[in-house]
């Protein structure tokens, strides 16, 4: 017994055909979808690729930039300590020269006695970041020069008639004290250059 079901004026072959099309035609939609959603992703796969390269070469300059400034710091840190040498050897010069004044009991003394240059600050930071030891040595020096520059103005101040041989004790014992550790510093940044002229 044939039995013809239709619906909608269809029989079922009818709606079975209209089924295999539309599953065919879903078929092809998500086909193209995913060619679509391929070539999306190649695309942004082929943005992240060229901005990771961008990134790297960004970061290679950055890379290369602070090789630069890290050479020009280690150049300046040299320079630095090159000054801080000569102007400790002057003044290891000049103390070595009031202490022969002192000797002398001022008489060829100029009118002003100045130990300490005007950047003593940046002298001290520079000595002091080399070591603990210099630090302490370049703090003693700053101090000693310094009660000396007052002791020694308060001598240049008096009439040479009123000065007596225990006026030059105290500034000659400062001096003295003074010299042998500023030697030791201007050594100390001598054998640090020459060292780092080797390496």
């Amino acid at each position: 017994m044939p039995t013809n079901h239709i619906f909608l004026g269809l029989s079922l072959e009818n709606w079975a055909a209209i089924a295999t099309i539309a599953n065919v035609a879903t078929v092809v939609v998500l086909v193209g979808i995913n060619i679509l959603y391929l070539k999306i992703a190649r695309t942004q796969a082929s943005a992240s690729i060229e901005q990771s390269k961008q990134s790297q070469r960004q970061a290679d300059a950055a890379s290369e930039g602070l090789r630069i400034l890290q050479e020009k710091s280690a150049h300046e840190q040299d320079e630095q300590l090159v000054r801080v040498g000569v102007v400790l050897q002057s003044l290891l010069l000049k103390v070595s020269w009031w202490r022969d004044i002192l000797k002398d009991k001022c008489t060829a003394a100029p009118p002003t006695v100045k130990f300490l240059p005007d950047d003593w600050h940046s002298i001290v930071y520079n000595v002091g970041r080399l070591s603990a030891q210099l630090r302490e040595d370049i703090y003693f020096v700053g101090m000693h020069l310094a009660d000396a520059t007052a002791a020694i103005t308060g001598i240049l101040n008096m009439p040479p008639d009123r000065r007596a041989s225990a006026d030059f004790d105290g500034p000659s014992r400062l001096l003295d004290e003074t010299a042998p550790r500023l030697s030791s510093i201007v050594a100390d940044i001598r054998a640090r250059r020459k060292s780092a002229a080797t390496n």
